[in-house]
């Protein structure tokens, strides 16, 4: 896998935010947005390494959370370019909430194939953490329109939930 520089500052980009408004420079969006689809991304989902084995269904729920994940750095981008502005940043939102959406899919398709007393499906538990990121990226959606920077603290708040492995899963995949 090939890695790519992380700053752009070489190259000087023209990006327009709307019909006939050109701006300067493009900036670097802040890096905390990174953070939470960069972790999912670059690590093996604990649950899918916890799974004593996987279907076809499963497969196809973390191909559909690869999918939204992959559109983050877009999201991140634009965001940059136009210096936080609210149809960007709730976009990213937007991302973020159907990437949250496809983990929970992908933990109900993992606890659905194994056995429901299984050390897994306990892991698992009722997903608090999942569940609580989609009603908080719900929430910094509209928020984006009114306060974008009360939008940006949900997503960091989000981020910082999923900073720290679950301790649970860990433990699953351990044992």
């Amino acid at each position: 896998m090939a890695c790519l520089p992380s700053s752009s500052h070489h190259a000087v980009q023209h990006q327009s935010s709307s019909i006939g408004e050109l701006r300067g420079p493009t900036r670097r969006a802040p890096r905390l947005p990174e953070l939470c689809p960069r972790n999912l991304l670059e690590q093996p989902s604990p649950s899918l390494q916890a799974s004593e084995s996987v279907s076809g269904r499963i497969l196809w729920a973390n191909l559909h959370l690869l999918f939204w994940l992959s559109l983050a750095p877009f999201a991140t981008a634009w965001m940059g370019q136009n210096h936080l502005a609210p149809a960007p940043v709730s976009f990213y939102g937007f991302i973020l909430l159907c990437a949250g959406i496809a983990y929970f899919i992908l933990t109900r398709s993992l606890v659905a194939h194994h056995r429901e007393d299984s050390q897994l499906a306990m892991s698992v538990g009722n997903d608090r953490k999942g569940r609580l990121s989609i009603a908080i990226c719900t929430i910094a959606i509209p928020f984006a329109f009114v306060k974008t920077w009360a939008a940006y603290l949900c997503y960091v708040l989000v981020a910082v939930m999923w900073l720290l492995p679950d301790p649970r899963i860990e433990k699953a995949v351990h044992n």
